[in-house]
């Protein structure tokens, strides 16, 4: 359907690029966190080796479960999906 209105839609072909295009919805188009977070989770290195991005998001998703209000959660929520479009932009 969205092809149909010429709206680039990538295709994912293995996990990689099936975590850029969550990655992506994520970000750009405001997939839920909870759809998000469960993949991110699941995919994510080890401390040590996990690179700029997956750090910030950890980090992040450990501070938003720190927080008591929607708002706060929110905002720390806004945080992610900027860092994950600055991210996204910079490949």
């Amino acid at each position: 359907m969205l092809s149909e209105h010429r709206i680039d839609v990538p295709v994912a072909q293995d996990e990689d690029s099936e975590y850029r295009v969550l990655l992506r919805a994520f970000g750009y188009w405001n997939l839920a966190i909870h759809f998000f977070e469960g993949p991110f989770y699941a995919r994510i290195p080890a401390w040590d080796d996990q690179g700029p991005l997956d750090r910030a998001l950890v980090t992040m998703l450990d501070q938003r479960d720190h927080l008591t209000t929607p708002d706060e959660r929110d905002a720390v929520e806004r945080e992610m999906r900027t860092v994950v479009r600055n991210h996204v932009a910079a490949l």
